[in-house]
Formats: structure tokens, sequence, C-alpha cells
């Protein structure tokens, strides 16, 4: 018999399907912390599969990326209306996406209160030094 290791978060019916099938995984319930934690990365494995060049394949991953989020909700003690609601709080603070709006570069002054946030993630907000092309 073939072994792999699996290390991931599973569906609950794949183990069984798994053991009918003639699998014989090694597997643990997870607590609240690690939960959390592989949660926070499922969000991530589900949201690298989104392919956009099949819809029906994009509305299956999306379906995947919902459950997972559903999930955590339940798992922080919070319930879709509270999401919701955040989600509201931020739209009407900040928009939604609708416009399309895509920032390239921005030049801001030296005490703008972005630029703690943007030099804490410079990897994602690398700062251009020099003269930059406009």
């Amino acid at each position: 018999m073939r072994q792999f290791i699996y290390r991931k978060l599973v569906r609950d019916d794949i183990l069984t399907q798994m053991q009918s099938m003639g699998a014989n995984p090694k597997y643990r319930t997870l607590n609240d912390q690690e939960y959390l934690s592989e949660l926070h990365k499922k969000i991530i494995e589900e949201a690298s599969e989104i392919k956009l060049d099949d819809n029906e394949k994009l509305l299956s991953e999306l379906a995947d990326l919902q459950e997972v989020i559903d999930c955590m909700i339940v798992a922080l003690g919070k319930t879709r209306r509270q999401l919701q609601d955040s989600r509201n709080k931020k739209t009407a603070k900040f928009g939604s996406f609708n416009n399309r709006v895509f920032i390239d570069t921005v030049a801001m002054p030296d005490d703008y209160p972005w630029i703690k946030y943007l030099e804490s993630n410079a990897e994602r907000y690398p700062e251009i030094h020099g003269n930059p092309k406009a």
C-alpha cells in the first residue's frame, strides 16, 4: 500500500469516503486554535484554486471558499449576520470593488496616515526610491 503525507483539513465526509474505498488515513480532531489555523490555510488553498477560464468550475471553487468562510464564522462564535454587518460598515466607509479601480503606484506626503501600514508590509508595497517615472 502506498502512503502519502496529507496534512490538511478535509470536509467531514472525506474521511468516511477514503475508508470505504480501502484507504487507511491517520487522523485526529483539531482543538479550537488548530482548527482556526487550518481554516485560515484552507481559505488560502481554496482561493488559489480559483481559475477564471471556466465559469462552472469558478462557481464551484467560490462555493468551497464560502463553505470555509462559513465554518470560520461559526468557529469564531460569530454569525453570518455579524459578518454582513461588518461588511456593510466597511463598504460604507471605503466602498466596494464595483468601480474596478486599480492603483499602480501612489505618491503620498511623509505624514500620510497609511505610510506606517505600507512600510510594515513592504513585501506587498515596496517603496520606489529615486525619481520614478510618472
